[in-house]
């Protein structure tokens, strides 16, 4: 075992809490020699996904078999709370990391590192490695306890990890170089699994700030200097030209994409007004050259946002409208808009919206109003009625993801 393994290993060790998962180990000996063989070390993880989910090129696949994780029903798993079963594939974090099984019960995958992301199947972890070995690209194979390198760029930091459901070989992140550190989130590349190929996807200024990946597999929207581009596989990007949709903002931020593919949201800000910034929520189809503004309000600088999410069923965009105050100047930040036209729904100074699969609940987190010190609430509310309540053993977590597990 090489030195370096050896300082990932005692530093990695410090985050992990696992039981019956086997051996803890970095493989291959010298993960940096070889990024073939590191990749390898990991793709027999995903190769059951990958048959499942063929190029889309290939045209529409096969019904899924059952993929789900073999270690969720470990009896052996270290539990942690029990949470409505309707909960089933959400992964969240409360001193640990955890992902709730088909009764609700929670089982532990991982300890907490600063950075993560679970795979869409949830038989995989992303980290960042820490200080000394650097912020490279780690994969932790849950079910084995075994955590392998993918990347091995000393120049570069890399973060903000997203798996790409639709290319489950593709994560697309964010890279800093190093002698470029400081408060900005870096460039935008993707990094191929089987080949260890990174890509880079936009390397000007600004362009890693926030980006969404089409369902379709297809297209990720991101920003070029706060204006919005498409990059599109194996093709490259081209920006939008928001004034041929008539669209005259400055400047425009946190794209989403329908569960459909065939809409796109931003949130935009257009020129300062007496008493804040102008802003809005607008929905483009890039296809048909159209676009619709839901909302426009004023923003008093309070950044709690912005953030879009579509539901499942493409019927309502969750928003949070940053700066956004109610008139007593208590914050007033997220919406649920209804794309048929009809009213809104006020959801009160909350974040980070999260739709079940199923689009049948809408998890949020709710904080307390400005000079009160309690805890953040998450809200699980259902669609339709929308009347949200609480899920205490939540209280003060932070959501991850919500798998689509079988």
């Amino acid at each position: 075992m090489t030195i370096r393994n050896l300082r990932l290993i005692l530093s990695l060790a410090l985050l992990l809490v696992i039981s019956g998962c086997g051996m803890f180990s970095a493989s291959p000996d010298n993960p940096g020699s070889d990024p073939n063989q590191i990749a390898t070390g990991v793709a027999a993880t995903l190769t059951a996904i990958a048959e499942q989910s063929p190029d889309p090129a290939a045209g529409t696949p096969a019904p899924p078999e059952d993929t789900r994780p073999a270690w969720l029903d470990d009896p052996e798993r270290i539990t942690g709370p029990t949470l409505p079963p309707e909960l089933y594939g959400l992964a969240y974090r409360k001193d640990a990391n955890w992902l709730v099984d088909r009764d609700g019960i929670s089982k532990l995958f991982m300890g907490q590192p600063a950075n993560g992301a679970i795979s869409p199947d949830g038989t995989g972890y992303l980290i960042s490695g820490q200080p000394p070995t650097g912020e490279d690209i780690y994969y932790y194979n849950i079910a084995a306890g075994e955590i392998t390198q993918w990347t091995d760029t000393p120049n570069l930091q890399e973060a903000n990890y997203h798996w790409w459901p639709a290319r489950p070989n593709v994560i697309v992140y964010n890279f800093v170089p190093v002698d470029e550190l400081g408060p900005w989130y870096g460039y935008l590349a993707a990094f191929v699994i089987p080949t260890s190929e990174t890509i880079i996807i936009e390397d000007t200024y600004g362009s890693g700030t926030t980006f969404a990946l089409s369902p379709d597999g297809e297209r990720i929207a991101y920003l070029q200097d706060s204006q919005p581009a498409i990059y599109t596989w194996d093709t490259g990007s081209e920006p939008i030209n928001m004034a041929e949709f008539g669209l005259d903002y400055s400047s425009y931020s946190a794209p989403a994409w329908s569960s459909d593919g065939t809409k796109l949201a931003f949130h935009a800000t257009g020129q300062l007004q007496d008493a804040g910034v102008l802003s809005a929520v607008i929905v483009l189809d890039p296809d048909a050259g159209t676009a619709e503004v839901l909302d426009e309000y004023i923003s008093f600088g309070q950044r709690v946002g912005p953030e879009l999410a579509f539901s499942p069923d493409g019927q309502w965009l969750a928003s949070v409208n940053p700066g956004e105050q109610t008139a007593d100047g208590q914050p007033a930040s997220m919406w649920l808009f209804p794309l048929d036209g009809g009213e809104p729904v006020a959801l009160g100074y909350a974040t980070s919206p999260f739709w079940s699969p199923d689009g049948q609940y809408l998890l949020y987190t709710r904080w307390p109003n400005v000079g009160n010190s309690s805890q953040h609430q998450i809200i699980m509310a259902e669609a339709g009625s929308w009347s949200g309540e609480p899920v205490p053993e939540l209280a003060g977590t932070f959501i991850l993801d919500w798998l689509d597990l079988p």
